[in-house]
């Protein structure tokens, strides 16, 4: 059987019948906590093959794509808010702030506190 080649790239990724269907729900302003479980549902895929696609198509597989847009989501918060820490960090996903700073720290180099007093 003939193997596919996805087109690569965002845009190729978000106009994908499935794959853009996914990459819109994460990136929708809403704090829905996605899974990859609920978006290879939503995108009427199982979740190998959405799993093998999403990388395919946008070159990382889904849960780290989805946990970098989410700390994404949170830098903006912490600097353009007054939420509670707590509060952002459970809109990213996080239980605890210990956890939520470890994974900012991780992709920002720098603290919660040091973000949210960046202009």
């Amino acid at each position: 059987m003939l193997k596919m080649k996805h087109s690569h790239g965002f845009l190729a990724a978000l106009s994908d019948s499935h794959i853009g269907v996914a990459l819109n729900l994460i990136h929708m302003g809403t704090d829905q906590k996605w899974t990859v479980e609920a978006l290879s549902r939503a995108s009427a895929m199982g979740r190998t093959a959405f799993t093998q696609k999403f990388v395919d198509m946008v070159g990382d597989t889904p849960k780290p794509y989805l946990t970098n847009t989410r700390l994404m989501k949170a830098k903006v918060k912490l600097q353009n808010s007054n939420d509670s820490m707590l509060s952002i960090a459970e809109c990213a996903g996080y239980a605890s702030e210990a956890a939520f700073g470890k994974a900012i720290k991780k992709l920002f180099n720098k603290t919660p506190g040091e973000l949210r007093k960046q202009p």
